[in-house]
């Protein structure tokens, strides 16, 4: 005789209940040949006394998408007001792979699945109490293929009675009107809750067990001592009744509510929330009866003199606005004016300089492109950096109301870093304590402006950003940083397809620092075969960010970088327009004029046609 036990289905306690001894992950799995709608896991802090920490959702999907291969079929993710992470997808595989999860972002964590979504209950009567749940379990899956998870007999202690009705919870949100158990086809019938009572306040929305309310009658709903005197009230509905009736409204609307989760396969909270709702429409159709004429008559009256007071306050709007408006109109185009004989007067220079014999055929080409730094709009502050500038210092006398910094390119030849700020404010270069390299060029400025004192760190790595070099040297500071520039790096992060060690190394710095990156969706390069991607990054200080606003501009100026325009609100930054300029058809012209002997004032008209 064999001393090997067979395998049992699940654990019995006294014949009364049994539970499958799968484990969720399995039963999820098996869920996936039965049907269902979808399929939730939540997830909570292991320490039941806490809440999970309310992340920034784009480093939660950064994250989820590591941990979770099946990350795609996720359909909805929200917080709940519990302090916990709701997540639905209607693949059991993903499901499984989120309740497989110990920790969430460095927080220990518990994973569960909401059963009322791919589960059924249903009662079956007149089974011998003397028959083995597990016995009873095996007999219906096999007969009938379903996954039984559970079972509960309803037997009172020390009953004499041969047979009882037993609880049975299977897999799969649909059930047959009847299966079979020893040749027997029994009919089945679904189970609906009754409702319960917190025994401390008589409310149907919570249990007895997380009740914080002091104790009060049932008869009359008050607290006393000693037998009730007082005439019967529902504390529920105020009805003259006591709070377990089941004639209360309350108890049959709860009723309804527990019948509506069972036949929907919800839970109760999203049960009440439904019935809520409907209940809601319900009283919109419902209409107050028609007010007398009396009434009728007052309502008309006031509704007149309000609509009066309100247009005499509207053409005294109006006629305020107006008068804003032409002020605003002769302030602007007297500034107008001044910027255009501004631009007309830098363009001759740069067009002059362009037609020197010293000057070299690649500065030629890229003077187009500098044009930008002495035909910026009048701005309250504005400032500056460019990567593969092609500038001289000499430069600097084509926008006078700047101050510039510059690093030259070291190991080949052209380019260098540019940084510029208004006059009225000023700076330093700071050191970085690292030397240039061709794939590393950093420029640190630190600007002092009125009350502000904060660092513009510009840089341009062609090979992609090494974080491992520099990232000391960004954590260093203890006041506001911008950090800009051409970092040449790929990542899911900000919206590629791809990724590199470097970028990786990246991200993981980036998610552990103090800093928030600005700019995540709109592409800044375009290559000449017609693909766009995300390389010039721009990224601030965790302590400004919410003042900070970044936005990619939509003309390139011909090059193959967008400027990326990052406006921080306590500097009182003016908006500006930024359009593109046809710069072909403006040196076809203005090579023709230049030819000949003409007057500045001339020269610019004619430049302006």
């Amino acid at each position: 005789m064999s001393n090997v036990k067979p395998q049992t289905l699940g654990t019995v306690m006294n014949n009364i209940y049994f539970k499958s001894r799968k484990t969720p992950n399995e039963l999820v799995l098996r869920a996936g040949q039965k049907q269902y709608n979808e399929i939730n896991v939540i997830v909570s802090n292991a320490d039941k006394n806490k809440k999970l920490p309310h992340s920034n959702p784009f480093l939660v999907q950064a994250f989820i998408k590591q941990v979770v291969n099946r990350h795609d079929n996720i359909d909805n993710m929200k917080f709940t007001r519990q302090g916990k992470i709701l997540f639905t997808t209607k693949d059991p595989l993903c499901a499984v792979q989120l309740l497989s999860l110990t920790q969430f972002m460095e927080t220990d964590i518990s994973t569960d699945v909401i059963w009322e979504n791919i589960c059924s209950r249903f009662l079956i009567f007149d089974i011998p109490v003397n028959t083995p749940l597990e016995e009873l379990a095996k007999e219906i899956q096999e007969k009938n293929d379903m996954d039984v998870i559970e079972m509960r007999r309803f037997l009172k202690q020390n009953s004499v009675k041969d047979m009882s009705p037993v609880l049975i919870t299977v897999l799969g949100t649909t059930i047959p009107d009847e299966i079979k158990i020893w040749f027997i086809n029994q009919k089945i019938q679904h189970f609906i809750d009754r409702p319960r009572q917190c025994t401390k306040c008589y409310s149907f929305a919570h249990a007895s067990r997380i009740c914080d309310r002091t104790n009060v009658c049932f008869l009359c709903g008050e607290e006393h001592v000693g037998p009730c005197q007082g005439p019967e009230k529902c504390i529920n509905c105020k009805g003259p009744h006591n709070a377990k009736s089941t004639s209360c409204p309350a108890y049959i609307k709860e009723g309804k509510i527990l019948e509506f989760k069972c036949r929907n396969h919800i839970t109760t909270s999203e049960a009440r929330r439904v019935y809520h709702l409907q209940n809601m429409k319900y009283s919109e159709v419902v209409k107050s009866p028609p007010a007398s004429a009396e009434l009728q008559n007052t309502v008309t009256l006031k509704f007149e003199a309000l609509l009066q007071s309100v247009n005499e306050k509207f053409e005294s709007l109006i006629q305020s606005v107006n008068e804003k408006f032409e002020k605003q109109t002769a302030i602007f185009a007297e500034m107008l004016h001044k910027t255009i004989e501004s631009i007309m007067q830098n363009m001759y220079k740069i067009i002059a300089q362009s037609l020197e014999t010293t000057t070299s055929p690649t500065r030629k080409k890229k003077l187009p492109k500098n044009l930008d730094l002495s035909t910026s709009l009048p701005m309250q502050w504005d400032a500056g950096g460019k990567n593969e500038t092609f500038l001289q210092h000499q430069d600097h006398r084509l926008c006078s109301s700047k101050n510039y910094f510059y690093i030259d390119r070291q190991g080949r030849p052209g380019g260098g870093l540019l940084t510029a700020i208004p006059k009225n404010a000023s700076g330093r270069i700071i050191p970085t304590g690292f030397s240039h390299n061709f794939n590393q060029e950093i420029l640190a400025v630190e600007v002092h402006f009125k009350d502000f004192h904060f660092i513009i760190i510009n840089l341009y790595a062609p090979q992609g950003l090494n974080i491992e070099n520099v990232k000391y040297f960004f954590d260093s500071f203890s006041i506001p940083v911008f950090i800009f520039g051409d970092f040449n790096l790929h990542h899911p992060f900000w919206g590629s397809n791809r990724s590199s060690p470097l970028s990786n190394d990246f991200v993981e710095w980036l998610q552990n620092s103090s800093f928030i990156l600005l700019n995540s969706s709109n592409p800044t390069y375009a290559a000449y075969t017609g693909s766009a991607s995300l390389l010039d990054l721009s990224i601030c200080s965790a302590s400004i960010s919410h003042a900070v606003d970044c936005y990619v501009s939509e003309s390139n100026f011909e090059s193959d970088h967008y400027p990326v325009i990052i406006t921080w609100s306590i500097l009182d930054h003016t908006p500006k327009k930024i359009k593109s300029i046809d710069w072909n058809r403006i040196m076809s012209n203005s090579a023709t004029v230049l030819n000949t002997n003409t007057e500045l004032n001339a020269l610019t008209s004619k430049i302006s046609e």
